[in-house]
């Protein structure tokens, strides 16, 4: 990266105020060369979220078609895997706020990936249980790629590149169902589809590794064991006294970041995910058995959703 370009990025004030739609902004801005890793990030994120799209409607029939998973079994391979990711997403959070975001980055796509693609090998409900239960591990890939996100942009940009995000996290969940209804209707095996969609979690994961770039700069970076930054000042830089330089090493701890209005969003999050659970653990039982509808009409259910969140 050139230091244009980190001077770019890391500039607050440059144009960050002007008046017009932010997202139509967002959009031009991405387009730019200094903002080519955002490109990459985002076709990432295209591939992969597509990719785990085109598993949704497949698994919970796959369960309850080949496996003979009851409603309660999946309700708890579904709890598993949001206990490991509870687990995960703190850890890897945590870890790159030390080492960096790229490679913590692409080691979470790349054990999605992996996760997507084994479940093809899974022939009963221990084992489905058990690969769910790692695969959370990774945290999933959206705290990553928000964190990426927010190290790049300035801060007033912030909000419009995280709904221009969410924006394509809707497209290609629609795009990603979409094919796996097509691939249903050609009578593609279940169990092929899994490996389809590891495919282009692969090609995400692989597309990183010689593109994507490290968004946290050193200086930024947090030791892991002590509240206290890396020392990186005074006599290196030659440019800031010792007071400030006192001020930038003063112990921190992530609970100072715990105010009312995280909290909040925090319940929010809460409830929203536990709607969004409880409907994937029960919905496809439902239209199972009493209206006899195939993983086929769970899809379009779903595509649906994928474009009513892309327009939100």
């Amino acid at each position: 990266m050139d230091a244009a370009a980190d001077g770019h990025r890391r500039d607050e004030s440059e144009t960050a105020g002007e008046d017009g739609n932010p997202s139509l902004e967002a959009w031009k801005d991405l387009r730019k060369d200094e903002n080519a890793p955002l490109r990459v990030l985002y076709t990432m994120v295209a591939l992969e979220v597509g990719g785990f799209a085109m598993c949704i409607p497949v698994l919970a029939f796959f369960a309850i078609k080949e496996l003979g998973v009851s409603p309660s079994q999946l309700g708890l391979v579904m709890s598993a895997n949001a206990a490991s990711q509870l687990v995960g997403s703190w850890t890897c959070g945590r870890l790159s706020d030390s080492f960096g975001r790229k490679w913590l980055l692409l080691g979470s796509f790349g054990w999605s990936c992996l996760n997507i693609g084994l479940t093809a090998f899974v022939y009963s409900f221990m084992q489905l249980l058990v690969l769910r239960t790692l695969g959370g591990l990774s945290g999933g890939t959206n705290p990553l790629c928000q964190a990426y996100i927010l190290d790049w942009v300035p801060e007033k940009k912030r909000p419009a590149f995280i709904g221009l995000f969410g924006f394509l996290c809707g497209i290609a969940f629609l795009a990603g169902n979409m094919l796996g209804l097509c691939l249903l209707l050609l009578g593609i095996e279940r169990r092929s589809i899994f490996l389809i969609a590891a495919f282009f979690a692969s090609l995400a994961t692989l597309y990183g590794v010689f593109h994507i770039e490290e968004s946290l700069e050193p200086k930024k970076q947090r030791s892991l064991w002590s509240p206290r930054e890396a020392a990186t000042d005074a006599d290196e830089l030659g440019k800031v006294t010792k007071l400030h330089s006192e001020a930038k090493t003063k112990a921190t701890s992530d609970y100072e970041a715990i105010g009312i209005g995280l909290v909040c969003t925090w319940c929010v999050r809460f409830l929203h995910a536990l709607a969004g659970s409880i409907m994937f653990s029960t919905y496809a039982f439902l239209i199972d058995r009493y209206f006899g509808w195939s993983d086929l009409h769970f899809g379009a259910l779903m595509a649906i959703f994928g474009m009513l969140y892309a327009l939100l």
